[in-house]
C-alpha cells in the first residue's frame, strides 16, 4: 500500500508499512526505537512502531525504516 499526503509544503510516503520518506522535513524533535518526531512546516509528524530508526537524512528527505503502526500530524 502506497499513500501519500501533500500538505504545508512536505509530502510523506509510506511503502508497505515499513518505509517512511517525508521530504521537505526541518529535523527531528526526538527518536527511540518506538516513536520519532519529525518537524515539518506549520506542525510536527509523530510515527509510532517497532524497530523505527532513520535509515538516510539529508537537507531535503529522511527515510525512516521500520515496523510503522501510526502516523500522526499535529500543529
Amino acid at each position: 500500500m502506497n499513500f501519500i499526503k501533500e500538505s504545508f509544503n512536505y509530502k510523506i510516503t509510506i511503502i508497505g508499512g515499513k518505509e517512511l520518506c517525508i521530504e521537505g522535513h526541518k529535523g527531528l524533535s526526538h527518536y527511540n526505537e518506538n516513536e520519532i518526531g519529525v518537524r515539518v512546516k506549520g506542525g510536527n509528524i509523530t510515527l509510532t512502531g517497532d524497530g523505527l530508526y532513520v535509515n538516510e537524512i539529508n537537507e531535503d528527505e529522511l527515510i525512516i525504516k521500520g515496523k510503522v503502526s501510526s502516523l500522526g500530524v499535529s500543529k
